[in-house]
């Protein structure tokens, strides 16, 4: 679900070239169920904390940030919201 409204999301294509793209492209993939609660308000890991995938995370839920070197999450890639596991 979008965080913020289509000016905000003008302004962060002036900044990063090609976001707006890249954030409908998160919103318009769908996501498996998630294992351990069957719902599906999953978010896409993100590795790295740099101003980019800070802004997509500011922008969606779809998006789910985690540091660099995290081991725990190695090869998943959804985050469910709901129970806050990771799952692939």
């Amino acid at each position: 679900m979008l965080k913020l409204p289509a000016a905000s999301l003008s302004e962060l294509e002036k900044q990063y070239l090609g976001i707006q793209a890249q954030i409908e492209a998160m919103e318009g993939t769908p996501s498996s169920s998630c294992p351990r609660c069957g719902r599906e308000d999953a978010a896409r890991i993100t590795i790295g904390l740099v101003g980019r995938t800070l802004a997509l995370a500011a922008a969606t839920t779809r998006c789910h940030l985690l540091p660099s070197g995290t081991d725990e999450t190695q090869g998943m890639t959804w985050f469910c919201r709901h129970c806050q596991e990771t799952y692939d």
